[in-house]
C-alpha cells in the first residue's frame, strides 16, 4: 500500500509539472467515432467528443414575454449542450436541455394537435430543434420536452432537404418504432438522444467534408394556459387551442437565421472512449484523476469509501495505477 500511495504522489506531481491539473476540457474538436446505445443516456464517449455549450443570441417570445421580447420578463435560464458522435453510418446526437420549469401539453392537446399531419407538429412547448445543414440543404429534427414526439418534416410544403433517414410527420411514430430516438428526465431537465443516419448518396461527402449545426430551445413556463386557436381566430372564432401561450425559443444564432456557419462538424477517425467520467459530474479532466488517485490509495474496493463510475479505464478487470496513468495519457489526448 505504501508503494501505491507514493507511486500516486509521483504520478499527481507528475499532472502538476506538465499543466494536467489546470486542464478542464478534454475534448477533441473533431467528431470522435464511436457507436453509441440510443438509449437517452449520454455515455462518457460523446465527453471525450465534439460537443457545444450552447450561448442564446436571439430568440422568438409569446404570450407574456412578447411585449419586451424577453428582455427582461424572461431569466434566461435554460441551457443546453450538445453532444456529437458517429460512425459509418450514422450522426449521433444527444442534447441535454437544463431547465426548472418544464411546460409541456398534455396527451388530450397533444392527441388534438397531431390530427392535421399537413402542418407543423405541437411545437409550442418546450422542446429542442436542431437543425443540420450541408451545401445548403438544411433540415430539422423537432422533438418535445416530454418524451412524446420527434420528427423531421420531408414535405415540399416545409421548405426543407431531408438528408436522414428519419420519417417525416405523418409517419413520426415509427421513429421511436426503430430506436431512432430516446428521452429521459433527469433531475435539471431532459436528455434527447437521436441516431441520425445519412442518406448512402451523401455520407462521403458529409463525413469527409463536415457539415453545420444550430439549436434552438422552447422554454414554457410549467403553469402556462394555451392560446387560442390561431385559425379559428382568424374567423373570429375564439376557442382553446393545443399550443402553449407563454413561451420564448432561444436561438444559438442570429436572425435572419440563414448563416449555419458558426457550427461546424468534423468528422475524425479517431475512436472515442467509453470511460473516464470517473466522479460523474459529465465532463473528463483532472478532476476525474485525482478521484481515481484517491480510491486506488483507498484500496480500490467497496470498501474504500470513495464513489467512482467505471473506473477500471484499461478494461483489464482490475483498478490500479495503470487505470491512473491511462486516464491522464488520455487527458492529455484530447
Amino acid at each position: 500500500m505504501k508503494k501505491t500511495i507514493a507511486l500516486i504522489l509521483m504520478l499527481s506531481t507528475m499532472l502538476s509539472l506538465f499543466g494536467i491539473g489546470m486542464h478542464t476540457g478534454a475534448v477533441s474538436e473533431n467528431v470522435l467515432k464511436y457507436t453509441p446505445v440510443i438509449d437517452g443516456v449520454i455515455d462518457d464517449a460523446y465527453l471525450w467528443s465534439y460537443h457545444i455549450e450552447h450561448e442564446w443570441v436571439s430568440c422568438w417570445a409569446l404570450g407574456k414575454y412578447e411585449a419586451d421580447n424577453g428582455k427582461d420578463s424572461y431569466e434566461w435560464d435554460v441551457k443546453a449542450t450538445s453532444y456529437f458522435l458517429w460512425d459509418e453510418r450514422s450522426i449521433y446526437l444527444a442534447i441535454k436541455v437544463a431547465d426548472d420549469d418544464i411546460g409541456v401539453i398534455d396527451d388530450y392537446h397533444f392527441q388534438r394537435a397531431i390530427k392535421d399531419r399537413t402542418q407543423w407538429g405541437p411545437y409550442y412547448q418546450d422542446g429542442i430543434m436542431a437543425y443540420f445543414e450541408y451545401d445548403g440543404m438544411l433540415f430539422e429534427i423537432q422533438a418535445d420536452g416530454d418524451g412524446k414526439m420527434a420528427t423531421v418534416y420531408a414535405e415540399s410544403n416545409f421548405g426543407q432537404t431531408v438528408w436522414a433517414k428519419w420519417n417525416s410527420f405523418p409517419e413520426f411514430e415509427k421513429n421511436k418504432e426503430e430506436g431512432l430516438w430516446a428521452f429521459r428526465r433527469t433531475d435539471d431537465g431532459y436528455v434527447l438522444e437521436f441516431d441520425i443516419p445519412v442518406s448512402e448518396t451523401l455520407r462521403e461527402k458529409i463525413f469527409s467534408g463536415g457539415c453545420h449545426y444550430g439549436l434552438a430551445v422552447g422554454d414554457a413556463t410549467a403553469d402556462s394556459g394555451y392560446a387560442n386557436d390561431y385559425e379559428l381566430s382568424l374567423e373570429g372564432i375564439i376557442a382553446e387551442g393545443n399550443c402553449l401561450e407563454d413561451l420564448i425559443f432561444v436561438y444559438d444564432i442570429i436572425p435572419p437565421y440563414n448563416d449555419w456557419s458558426k457550427y461546424s462538424l468534423c468528422f475524425s477517425d479517431t475512436a472515442s472512449y467509453d470511460r473516464g467520467d470517473v466522479n460523474s459530474d459529465g465532463c473528463v479532466d483532472a478532476r476525474d484523476t485525482i478521484r481515481l488517485m484517491k480510491y486506488i490509495a483507498a484500496g480500490a474496493d467497496e470498501h474504500s469509501g470513495i464513489e467512482v463510475k467505471n473506473p477500471d479505464i484499461n478494461y483489464d478487470d482490475k483498478v490500479d495505477v495503470v487505470d491512473l496513468v491511462r486516464l491522464m495519457k488520455l487527458i492529455s489526448k484530447y
